[in-house]
């Protein structure tokens, strides 16, 4: 974890150093300009990296309340694409939402539901080579659950390593391909918050051709009778 938090870091002050001194002299605007943007990428994934160890923290110390309500499944995810869009963007990714006919809402605690998605949504950003495809669906299920899957494009997974991506501070990248950075605690807070709130998750992939991530989670009600769903 020390190099993990340091590597960030190091690139903050360092870039910050240059600026705040001037090293480069006046005439160097862009240079500048680009050491500012590579300041800003650190940050924000300094910042994934306390958020990850934080949640997962919580929960193995059982200091996570959840709330359970019944959420328009719809309006969670079309806020949650918004947010994730300029990531998506920045990687020339196209990430949307499968059009369906109905809304579906179910009983899970809101702020753990939306890390979820962010989580899932941005493993697939990470993984996935520019120019990719990311697309979100959801579907109900015979068993009184709804189906929330994430799939990519990426450069996936091969059989014998899906049962290690949800282990903490696991990294599977495919053969060849380098080794990008994170903790690998992404995916593991998934696992935990999903099991919390009664759902279970899936994974299919094929090296070189994407991954499907899915949750499922308890439906909020079979008659669809609840009101005032939250968004």
């Amino acid at each position: 974890m020390s190099h993990e938090l340091r590597t960030p870091l190091n690139a903050i002050l360092g870039f910050s150093e240059v600026i705040r001194d001037n090293l480069l002299g006046r005439e160097s605007a862009r240079s500048y300009e680009d050491y500012a943007g590579d300041i800003h990428s650190s940050g924000e994934h300094l910042l994934d990296l306390i958020n990850d160890i934080l949640d997962l923290a919580k929960v193995e110390e059982g200091q996570i309340t959840l709330s359970p309500e019944p959420i328009d499944l719809n309006a969670v995810i079309g806020s949650t694409l918004n947010l994730m869009q300029p990531r998506a963007i920045a990687k020339r990714h196209a990430l949307s939402a499968a059009a369906g006919p109905d809304s579906h809402r179910v009983l899970a605690d809101l702020r753990a539901l939306k890390q979820i998605l962010f989580n899932l949504i941005a493993n697939a950003i990470q993984f996935t080579d520019p120019g990719g495809k990311i697309e979100i669906s959801v579907a109900p299920q015979d068993d009184g659950t709804i189906e929330i899957c994430v799939e990519d494009s990426g450069i996936g997974i091969a059989k014998a390593d899906i049962g290690r991506v949800f282990n903490p501070f696991e990294r599977v990248t495919e053969h060849g391909k380098p080794e990008t950075e994170g903790t690998g605690l992404g995916l593991a807070v998934v696992k935990s918050l999903v099991e919390l709130q009664n759902g279970y998750v899936r994974v299919a992939s094929n090296p070189g051709v994407g991954s499907k991530f899915c949750v499922y989670l308890p439906s909020s009600s079979p008659d669809g009778s609840d009101a005032n769903p939250a968004t």
